[in-house]
């Protein structure tokens, strides 16, 4: 059966189009975030299935409501493929700084990220927002935005630790040999006052009479 797009309704036509820069915006969301995390984001994929399954229903669907409605459900798995691309990306930034937080917590990491404290409240900040408005949210479209907004600020920290890391290892590693240093020294001593006592023991008690 051929389809020639001249015969859809005008407002079928039209809501094609715009579906069809939401799925390029989409598309090209999902791609930007892929490339960043290192993985597939297979529930944004699944979305966009479920768009072009509706776009099918829309075509087909026999009276103008029903096309309409299976638009909307179209329009809708598109915000959903964009939110789970955010969401996937915020995560795997939490997860980044979390592990970053734990491989430098013994040295001061403001001497090589200055702004390092500000960096980490702003990360609270973004998480305290997904928490609070991820199931609330009136306007979904926007919290959607939000969260991609969000995870655009977010990878740019992860992007600064990740690029500090060289840094913060020397430091580590000084910090390392400082602590061993320490160590032997303290043992040192603690072992040259053991002779110490050892020998002022047995003087006492060589001076003691016979």
């Amino acid at each position: 059966m051929d389809i020639e797009i001249s015969e859809f309704p005008l407002f079928l036509k039209k809501g094609l189009e715009e579906l069809k820069e939401k799925i390029d915006h989409a598309e090209s969301v999902i791609k930007k975030i892929e490339v960043h995390i290192g993985e597939i984001v297979i529930p944004s994929i699944n979305e966009l299935r479920y768009v072009s399954r509706h776009i099918i229903d829309s075509i087909f669907k026999k009276n103008e409501t029903d096309k309409k409605n299976e638009l909307l459900k179209a329009n809708n798995h598109c915000k959903k493929a964009i939110f789970d691309a955010s969401d996937a990306g915020i995560q795997y930034c939490f997860s980044k700084i979390r592990i970053f937080r734990e491989h430098y917590t013994r040295i001061v990491v403001t001497d090589v990220i200055p702004d390092y404290l500000d960096d980490l409240k702003q990360v609270d900040e973004v998480r305290t927002f997904l928490l609070s408005n991820r199931k609330s949210a009136v306007n979904r479209e926007q919290y959607c935005n939000d969260c991609l907004h969000y995870f655009e600020i977010i990878i740019q920290i992860v992007k600064k630790f990740d690029l500090a890391r060289e840094e913060l290892n020397k430091k580590a590693l000084e910090h390392n040999k400082s602590i061993i240093k320490s160590r032997i020294i303290i043992g040192i001593s603690a072992g040259a006052l053991a002779v110490t006592l050892i020998i002022g023991i047995i003087t006492i008690l060589l001076m003691q009479p016979q």
